[in-house]
């Protein structure tokens, strides 16, 4: 792997780790609100109740109470979609960039073979260029070119792990989106299918109410 595509590699992982990090934020704000809708609907649904027992009116007594069972119904799914909210999608954001983090520790051991065989090469060219070769020994020379092969090797090994993670990771990458997609999606949708299903009915109910009958 080049230098120039390590560099737009660790790049493009610190991007990913700031938007998830953002993308845990900002979730995070959205399940609270849905939190304070829900407590904010309790206390509605049990207002509409008392208005409901005042009402002399029976068909309009009876819709005011089906709205009221209508968002006591509404309130149990948006809670259930919360807790999943929370539980799956949530977390898996916040794990997300520590997911990111193990990533760069093997960008991290392939900059460091790159520097250690800088390392070696200069201590060989240190040595071929002094300039008495008297001060050259044979065994200092082979050590320190057996050394910059030991190091080669150790980048060539880097990259081909790196190369291996990449593509692991890429292919994690998307599998983990799609999970989380999937889970946010299904959550949204248990709950507005459940706003549906429960107004359905108290549409029907209030389609019953006839001012000109008790």
């Amino acid at each position: 792997m080049t230098d120039e595509r390590s560099r737009r590699y660790k790049e493009k992982l610190d991007k990913e780790s700031a938007e998830f990090t953002a993308l845990y934020s900002i979730l995070k704000k959205m399940v609270k609100s849905e939190e304070n809708i829900i407590h904010a609907r309790g206390a509605f649904r049990k207002k509409w109740l008392e208005v409901g027992s005042l009402e002399t009116h029976r068909s309009l007594s009876m819709s005011f109470n089906c709205y009221a069972t209508s968002l006591d119904g509404i309130d149990r799914a948006h809670r259930d979609s919360v807790i999943h909210l929370k539980t799956v999608v949530q977390e898996a954001l916040k794990a997300y960039p520590v997911k990111i983090k193990d990533q760069r520790r093997s960008l991290s051991v392939k900059e460091r073979a790159d520097k250690e065989m800088m390392q070696s090469v200069k201590t060989l060219n240190k040595i071929q260029e002094r300039p008495d070769s008297r001060d050259i020994k044979p065994e200092e020379i082979h050590r320190a070119s057996t050394n910059v092969l030991d190091k080669d090797k150790a980048v060539q090994d880097a990259n081909l792990k790196l190369e291996k993670s990449i593509r692991e990771n890429e292919k994690a990458h998307v599998t983990d989106l799609k999970y989380m997609l999937s889970h946010l999606i299904n959550a949204e949708m248990h709950y507005h299918a459940a706003v549906i299903n429960c107004f359905s009915e108290a549409v029907r109910e209030i389609s019953r109410i006839d001012p000109d009958k008790e």
